[in-house]
């Protein structure tokens, strides 16, 4: 039981590194990787960036409900309690960003107007 976490933790770490445990594979990949240029393969491993931010970001929202949810129920709370006091939350951090958004497009347009006078 044990080896066999320890074997896909370290296949999991190997895949999420692009690192390639058996040799023939990796002798397969040199072999593809010289044939693309560096602007391709820029282009993908940009792409497999924005999939692994996409997959973090959808999976730790998902996670922040599912406990949201769940500390509502052991603790006796409506749910429906627990979400709308989730998404006040939600809008008062998103106020204060627009805020400090706005703060500092004022400032920049100030430097900006007095820089040049």
């Amino acid at each position: 039981m044990q080896s066999d976490i320890v074997t896909e933790t370290v296949t999991a770490a190997a895949d999420n590194e692009d690192v390639l445990i058996n040799r023939n594979e990796s002798d397969r990949v040199v072999r593809r990787d010289s044939d693309s240029s560096q602007a391709t393969q820029r282009i993908v491993v940009q792409r497999s960036r924005w999939q692994r931010m996409a997959r973090t970001i959808l999976l730790g929202t998902t996670t922040a409900l599912a406990s949201v949810v769940w500390v509502a129920q052991q603790y006796g709370v409506a749910v429906t309690d627990s979400l709308a006091f989730l998404g006040s939350s939600f809008l008062f951090v998103a106020g204060l960003i627009g805020i400090a958004l706005a703060v500092a497009c004022l400032l920049w347009l100030l430097r900006k107007l007095f820089g040049r006078g």
